[in-house]
């Protein structure tokens, strides 16, 4: 329950984080569309009933090939693929339930906030298998440091899998549930860890210049789509923040 409770609260506490940061600063537009960005999507594309379920054994199937035909359709999009899980990590010294997020490298760079808290190591590589970062106060309750290693264990569908891991960087977020219970890794490598489904991914994000959601664009990524997957705008998977627009 614990590492489902860390997996569903990692789109949240990401939004948080934009959110102070963005709002200490006055910077409105920024804070709308960083929060956007990371959190969701202008259109994101989930499991159907995954925006109420927030269960992480609700994955969409056969992502790249999903995004690659978004794209087709709207060339003027970004489209990001993320998986969240909730799981166990563990060193020589102590284990912590944490949300694990599997992101593809270079893509979610370009937008995450996480690359400039780093504190030590790098962002994660694109093509590296077997890479993580963690919270410095993870790091400290775990006892490890750069490219000491780590077990990172999740459940899916009832079965258990374990893969091992380096900790190639460590980041401050200042914000206690990410810094102690959050863990970024490569996407492929996270995917391995899933069986019985195809190339899986929580969401699929479909974004665009600015924080406004062109008219039509969710019809258009609902057409590329298909019927199945939830096809969301940002204000109907992110409804809290624009209560406050």
């Amino acid at each position: 329950m614990q590492s489902f409770l860390a997996s569903g609260a990692v789109a949240g506490c990401l939004a948080l984080i934009i959110w102070t940061c963005n709002f200490q600063d006055g910077a409105w537009v920024l804070l709308m569309d960083d929060t956007i960005r990371a959190s969701a999507g202008h259109v994101v594309v989930q499991a159907d009933g995954y925006q109420d379920a927030k269960d992480s054994n609700l994955l969409v199937a056969d992502s790249s090939a999903i995004a690659a035909k978004i794209h087709q359709q709207n060339p003027e999009t970004t489209v990001i693929r993320r998986l969240i899980l909730g799981g166990m990590i563990a060193s020589p010294e102590n284990s912590v339930a944490v949300g694990i997020s599997g992101v593809e490298a270079e893509a979610e760079e370009a937008v995450s906030q996480i690359p400039k808290m780093m504190v030590d190591g790098e962002w994660l590589q694109a093509g590296t298998s077997g890479q993580v970062l963690i919270g410095t106060t993870l790091a400290k309750r775990l006892q490890v440091g750069l490219g000491d290693k780590v077990v990172l264990t999740v459940s899916y569908r009832g079965e258990l899998q374990a893969l091992p891991f380096r900790v190639a960087g460590t980041f401050t977020i200042g914000n206690a549930s990410m810094d102690n219970f959050f863990v970024l890794a490569n996407l492929p490598t996270l995917q391995e860890m899933l069986p019985g489904i195809t190339d899986p991914a929580t969401m699929i994000s479909v974004q665009v210049e600015g924080y406004k959601v062109p008219a039509g664009l969710k019809a258009s990524v609902r057409e590329a789509v298909g019927d199945g997957p939830e096809v969301l705008r940002a204000e109907e998977a992110l409804p809290e923040l624009f209560k406050a627009e």
